[in-house]
């Protein structure tokens, strides 16, 4: 369909209605694919089915009122308007879009229309709409782990497995897996943490009781990876605060809203050493009270042998070091 699209260029001001309208079908068709697929990389960390730079290479979609022309000769007026073609490729116009040089004097402004923008820049609608608002938040922390992608060591497969040891064996590395403490991972913290602290202020046994009716699997997925970041940068700095790194402020106040967090979900804090390992219990909780999908008990129980895993790593890095005069 692309390699159709690139060897027939169609002119809009030569073209009939019906070749347009199925050029056009065809170009919102990969639309809806470049969407979709960015969608399921970010939430399901999928190699790209959709490669950018050789499937945008066609011109940028047309404005909705050509769209909905009812008629031939509706079209034909509404065209007339246009007199000048914009020669950039819908590739072109996403490369300006992420470019950092639109100051730049050599830069040509041209217009292009609302749909191609909402298409490329996914854009959120500006109603004030809960249930978009909340799927959009959830997609965007799972973009900002996707960044870092720590997770990656760890074998999602393992969720299939029946074997328990199989699973334990890929928990214990994920768990040993080295986590480069820097400036932007606290960024990243700072988001992925909101999402954990929502559905505790909501009130935690509401939600667990009441998720699956507002949830999509998607959202389990999403809230999963984000409690595997988050986990795993909270083991990381326990684990260096035992060898006698101490923890920036940013970090320290994280920590502390960590702390928070297990507080409010009524999380016995002398059960465990471990704050990762008792925020891993708390979170598992959510996914294991939802029943609907099969693979969220699954995550649940993953979680649980996560925070188990935490808790050795503690107990063989041994006593913290104490700060030396």
């Amino acid at each position: 369909m692309r390699r159709q699209l690139q060897q027939d260029n169609a002119d809009l001001l030569s073209s009939t209605w019906a070749d347009w309208v199925q050029r056009e079908s065809w170009k919102r068709l990969l639309g809806a694919i470049y969407v979709t697929n960015t969608v399921n990389t970010i939430i399901y960390g999928l190699s790209p089915a959709f490669n950018a730079s050789q499937d945008l290479e066609i011109e940028h979609f047309h404005d909705e009122n050509l769209w909905n022309a009812l008629s031939a000769n509706e079209w034909r007026e509404l065209r007339a308007a246009y007199r000048k073609k914009n020669s950039r490729t819908t590739k072109d116009i996403l490369e300006d879009v992420l470019a950092e040089n639109t100051d730049d004097s050599s830069f040509e402004s041209y217009n292009i229309s609302p749909f191609s923008a909402l298409i490329l820049l996914e854009d959120m609608d500006d109603n004030d709409i809960t249930s978009l608002c909340f799927s959009s938040h959830a997609i965007l922390r799972a973009a900002y782990i996707r960044l870092f992608d720590n997770t990656k060591s760890f074998d999602r497969l393992c969720l299939l497995a029946e074997d328990p040891s199989t699973i334990d064996s890929n928990v214990t590395t994920f768990a040993n897996t080295k986590l480069e403490r820097n400036i932007d991972c606290v960024k990243i913290i700072e988001k992925t943490l909101e999402g954990i602290q929502l559905p505790v202020k909501m009130g935690h046994m509401l939600i667990r009781k009441t998720a699956a009716f507002r949830w999509s699997v998607e959202h389990a997925v999403a809230a999963w990876d984000n409690v595997l970041f988050t986990t795993k940068w909270a083991h990381a700095i326990e684990l260096d605060r035992r060898r006698g790194i101490e923890p920036s402020a940013a970090e320290l106040d994280l920590l502390m809203k960590i702390k928070d967090v297990l507080e409010e979900s009524d999380y016995d804090m002398d059960e465990s050493a471990s704050l990762a390992a008792g925020l891993a219990k708390t979170c598992s909780l959510f996914l294991q009270d939802v029943w609907v999908w099969g693979i969220t008990v699954r995550m649940g129980d993953v979680l649980e042998r996560l925070a188990r895993a935490y808790e050795r790593e503690m107990e063989a890095a041994g006593p913290a070091c104490q700060p030396q005069n």
